[in-house]
């Protein structure tokens, strides 16, 4: 794990290193109208910054995003949102980071940037490498390096093949990740660059993924020797910390403390405290090997520095090393003390991103529901105007008069039956947090009570374990839907149609729910060819086969089976998608109202819960893009669920 963490903040590194610098050298082929030389120097300040003041790096930051949005300056606006999304992802606010992030391929697509778009999609794959989202990291890692082949990039391409091999290293995937850093080394010709100390470093940290130490000690030397009379110090500070975890695993303490010193002494150089602190813990660990009746002194150094730069997962991991370090010396109330405290980071950082949801969901229906106001005054105001008009024309504007307030009195009707619309969403959303959120959180907190008994043998345990954990994954699906729906009610769907391939999105989701599938011992087959192809929004029919096969397995027997087809209509241009199961059936009755809003959800064979959203959204994502959604049913036989769209863009 510490391998892993130590792999994604050098990539981070070097990503925002090349990116952020890179501005002098593509800012003359942005057509820009106005001047923009204050958004330079302001980015310019910005990166200066960034690791000395974030504070004051992000508020300049923000000032030249707005700035270079009022000056239709795409690039500088692009660059100011890399800048923002980064500073979010190292302080592990991943929601954040991949909204910024997706803001700026938005300005990128619209300025039609190709260089700049290959850059954010780099941003964006590091964002999901670091949620554990692998697959996805390694889709837009791939769609950036398809983008710099295009623009024969050499610099780009060597990223791309550093970027694949780290989030195969990373899922495992050792032989794939050694052959796009085989490909990447095969274009550096410089051996004392920044991109060949990376590298050296993806390839010293998979080698000690995979348990083999030495060899990855002997990629890390090489390295910090290769960077030892150049200017690529930061990467040096890294490649020596590396060097310093490889050789305490070897056991060579003495060797281990020297290289986590000289990183010491070159991140303070640099001014870098977030890796400073990082480096601190390192040496905090080698002080409690040494001496493990005292607290090392490095560790309360690094307690300091965190809490000044308040970053919660550092600060996480120092109190979980305290906890460590007061059990093992026998003093347990501290040690449960450093634990809660670990907790509580631990759970800010996890709640963070659901309640940036929340709020924006919360924020939206609030402008929904002033926006409506307003609206409703304005039809007030013209109504009493027109009536006064009216009485000015006598008795031959009396057919007007009629005419006008029928039609005025209709349509503040309409925007008052909007104005209760928007009630009615929020008062469902706060029904389903009350109720479909609550069962599952109760149980989940009733669980942790009895694994908090001694007595429990190891297969009650494994028992109660297995438990939490479908309960908690309940409830976390329970609140995406949740927050998808509340989004589609406020804002409207949104659809990006585009040409995409069926096959990767089934597979992906497949492979996603087959140890939901697997627990029910329940067999699903893909039979749709692999080169179906489909105009639609990708996220959408993604949402929509996750949702239909998780139904299927929640309302699928034991030994049953789920089966995933395609079918091509030629005549109407249209695919149709089916999923069918084995599994007890819908009434006659229910299949009537099957894609209302009445958001009742029946339970599964094994009483799985749901809300009632899902099905719902899925009806309205099909017909926003153009399809239809239908189900067929017999009760004790099994469920067809269908859904079609279309083949290709309209007119083609």
């Amino acid at each position: 794990m510490r391998y892993k963490r130590s792999m994604l903040f050098f990539l981070v590194l070097q990503c925002f290193m090349a990116f952020s610098g890179s501005a002098n050298g593509t800012d003359a082929a942005m057509p820009v109208v106005n001047d923009t030389n204050q958004v330079k120097s302001l980015l310019a300040t910005a990166k200066s910054l960034i690791f000395k003041n974030a504070d004051s790096a992000i508020l300049i930051l923000h000032r030249s995003r707005k700035l270079s949005a009022s000056l239709n300056y795409s690039y500088g606006e692009g660059v100011s949102l890399s800048m923002i999304s980064s500073y979010h992802e190292r302080r592990g606010e991943l929601r954040l980071a991949q909204d910024y992030a997706e803001q700026q391929i938005s300005v990128f697509r619209k300025s039609n940037y190709q260089r700049g778009l290959a850059g954010a999609y780099n941003g964006l794959g590091i964002i999901q490498g670091k949620k554990g989202n692998y697959k996805a990291a390694a889709k837009y890692f791939y769609m950036a390096l398809k983008l710099n082949e295009r623009l024969h990039s050499v610099e780009g391409m060597r990223q791309g093949y550093m970027k694949l091999g780290l989030v195969n290293a990373m899922s495992r995937n050792f032989p794939l990740a050694k052959y796009y850093y085989n490909k990447a080394e095969l274009i550096i010709t410089d051996r004392r660059s920044n991109p060949y100390l990376t590298l050296v470093n993806g390839l010293g940290q998979m080698y000690a993924m995979q348990g083999d130490i030495k060899t990855a000690y002997n990629y890390f030397i090489r390295g910090v020797h290769a960077a030892s009379d150049t200017s690529n110090q930061g990467s040096r500070a890294q490649l020596m910390t590396n060097a310093g975890k490889a050789a305490e695993e070897l056991g060579d303490n003495i060797e281990a403390f020297h290289y986590h010193t000289m990183a010491l002494e070159l991140v303070r150089q640099f001014h870098q405290p977030m890796e400073e602190a990082h480096t601190l813990l390192n040496l905090a660990s080698l002080q409690f090997k040494e001496n493990p009746k005292q607290l090392p002194s490095r560790l309360g150094e690094a307690l300091i520095l965190s809490q000044k730069l308040g970053d919660k997962q550092l600060l996480s991991d120092i109190h979980l090393t305290l906890s460590e370090i007061y059990k093992k010396q026998g003093n347990y109330k501290r040690a449960l003390q450093e634990f809660e405290t670990y907790n509580l980071y631990r759970d800010s950082l996890f709640t963070l991103d659901k309640k940036n949801d929340l709020a924006s969901l919360q924020k939206d229906f609030e402008l929904d529901k002033s926006q409506l106001e307003v609206k409703s005054l304005q039809s007030l105001n013209e109504k009493q105007s027109l009536i006064r008009n009216i009485f000015a024309l006598l008795s031959a504007a009396i057919l007007s008069i009629v005419l006008i307030m029928f039609f005025a009195i209709r349509k503040t009707n309409r925007l008052n039956n909007k104005l209760k619309e928007s009630g009615l969403v929020k008062d469902k959303m706060f029904s389903i947090l009350a109720h479909d959120l609550r069962s599952p959180i109760t149980n989940v907190v009733q669980m942790m009570d009895s694994l908090d008994v001694d007595d429990n043998t190891i297969e009650e345990w494994r028992m109660l374990f297995q438990e939490l954990k479908r309960h908690a994954k309940v409830s976390l699906e329970t609140l995406d839907n949740l927050l998808q729906w509340g989004a589609a009610q406020l804002q409207g769907i949104r659809v990006r149609q585009a040409q995409i391939e069926t096959q990767v999105l089934i597979d992906h989701n497949v492979a996603t729910l087959k140890a939901q599938a697997d627990r029910k011992k329940i067999a699903i087959k893909n039979h749709c060819s692999p080169v179906t192809s489909i105009y639609a929004d990708p996220v959408h029919f993604d949402f929509v086969i996750r949702n239909l096969v998780s139904n299927a397995i929640k309302f699928t027997y034991s030994q049953g089976s789920i089966d995933i087809r395609c079918m091509v209509s030629r005549d109407s241009g249209m695919i149709t998608f089916s999923v069918q199961d084995t599994g007890q059936g819908i009434s006659a009755k229910d299949l009537q109202t099957l894609f209302s809003q009445n958001l009742e959800s029946k339970k599964g064979t094994e009483n799985e819960k749901g809300t009632g959203i899902g099905l719902m959204l899925c009806k309205e994502f099909v017909e926003a893009n153009g399809g239809r959604i239908w189900a067929e049913s017999e009760e004790g036989k099994g469920s067809v669920f269908y859904f079609n769209l279309l083949a290709l863009p309209p007119g083609k």
